[in-house]
């Protein structure tokens, strides 16, 4: 694993930055909502394609308000109920409560 050392020519403390591994098929990163950017989006996914040989896509094929067409509070709670109804809620929050 390769650890990002440098952004834009000045050294990026050890506790920042992301991961690459070697081959530059596993990518780490903590920035949140990266793949909302459409342009950081389109040009990530054809170097993927670029990788595995695979026709480029154009702007239009990876349009960038696709993702501004969801309504992600009811993804959100779309999620919630599904974990709701597979988890014991009450013993996660028993285990939340917990005194130590």
């Amino acid at each position: 694993m390769a650890i990002k050392s440098h952004r834009s020519g000045e050294k990026v403390p050890d506790d920042e930055g992301g991961a690459v591994s070697s081959d530059g098929n596993v990518i780490g990163t903590y920035i949140h909502g990266i793949f909302d950017n459409g342009g950081f989006r389109h040009a990530f996914l054809n170097c993927i394609r670029r990788k595995k040989g695979l026709p480029l896509l154009s702007i239009d094929e990876n349009k960038s308000d696709r993702r501004s067409a969801i309504d992600w509070d009811r993804e959100y709670n779309k999620l919630a109920d599904l974990v709701r109804s597979n988890i014991d809620m009450s013993k996660v929050y028993g285990i939340i409560n917990k005194k130590t």
